[in-house]
């Protein structure tokens, strides 16, 4: 693979290289009805929740992190996108949230690939992130 070429791979999900994460994933991505539509959202009643360490690093629990246990290096805005988009996804409820921190979660709101319907629901209720 050079660089943003993909290489054909058998039955193998396709996600093209240039994409603007602004928006949520594009039809056909994630294919639905499906697991994105099964899953439970959770959404902070006011951003204010979002309590979490701003500076340092930080480890998420087995549950949030269940590929590694690289943790959050909190000075590092594409490390804060990573994990902050992964707590959305995999939370399990309004308690994984306060591990985000609200100036961090505003810095990188527009830089996280999320399923559209997180990013729809987070928007719904928050207007200042649209």
């Amino acid at each position: 693979m050079r660089g943003n070429d993909v290489a054909a791979h058998d039955g193998c999900m396709r996600i093209p290289p240039v994409y603007d994460r602004s928006h949520p994933v594009p039809p056909g991505i994630f294919p639905g009805p499906g697991f994105w539509e099964l899953r439970s959202i959770f959404v902070a009643d006011s951003l204010d929740d979002l309590v979490g360490p701003s500076s340092g690093t930080l480890i998420l629990p087995p549950h949030l992190n269940w590929s590694s246990r690289r943790p959050v290096r909190l000075n590092d805005p594409a490390s804060v996108a990573e994990w902050y988009a992964c707590i959305l996804r995999e939370s399990l409820g309004d308690d994984d949230l306060i591990l985000m921190n609200r100036g961090l979660f505003l810095r990188v709101w527009p830089d996280l690939f999320l399923p559209g319907r997180i990013r729809e629901a987070w928007q719904n209720l928050h207007p200042e992130l649209r």
